[in-house]
């Protein structure tokens, strides 16, 4: 039923079949309410269809039946960032800021009015810091998760957008910078030792 779905696709019937796939797992748990590969195959499948609270809300249950699984906290982080992301770029396009002013740094984009910071903030912030929380967590409990890294990156750069302070809007983007570059260095050791394991 699953691989009926095509993530992201929003044709009516490509829709049905994620509901059709979600129904399907949610008998699942309707026989075994723990069943962990039901739960996460539902909250990936909400999160491909766009339906982020839905997804945060499985994995919320993934959550409480192992806290030591840093799966779900992974999923929140990258939940929250695909909340965040899109509000603040269509924010940033709207008021036409969303060129940066150095072209060789993607990142360097002008900081924005105040009241469009604080409007964006009260509504991004509370999900920014729940999402760095959450990969937070994750890392402490998978200290090599490249993927972690790479998102922590994404926060902090959403994080860096609603500061007041400029001080404080730098020191972010710097630690988002130092973020991606230990996601590439973990994702060149997987590489180095796969092609070792390979020989």
């Amino acid at each position: 039923m699953r691989q009926l779905y095509v993530p992201g696709g929003d044709s009516p019937e490509n829709v049905k079949a994620g509901k059709d796939a979600i129904n399907a797992f949610e008998d699942v748990l309707k026989v075994d309410p723990n069943n962990t590969a039901a739960l996460a195959t539902i909250g990936e499948t909400y999160y491909q269809m766009h339906q982020f609270d839905q997804a945060k809300e499985y994995q919320r249950r993934l959550q409480q039946l192992d806290p030591n699984d840093p799966g779900p906290y992974y999923w929140i982080g990258v939940i929250n960032w695909a909340v965040c992301f899109p509000r603040r770029m269509g924010l940033r396009n709207d008021l036409k800021l969303a060129t940066p002013k150095d072209p060789a740094k993607p990142s360097d984009l002008p900081p924005l009015p105040a009241k469009a910071r604080e409007e964006l903030a009260a509504k991004n912030g509370p999900l920014v810091s729940e999402g760095i929380q959450a990969l937070e967590k994750d890392i402490e409990l998978k200290p090599n998760d490249a993927d972690a890294f790479a998102y922590l990156n994404l926060l902090y750069r959403e994080k860096a957008d609603l500061e007041a302070d400029n001080s404080v809007r730098q020191a972010d983007i710097q630690k988002a910078e130092g973020f991606i570059q230990k996601s590439l260095q973990l994702r060149k050791q997987e590489t180095t030792k796969a092609s070792s394991a390979g020989t």
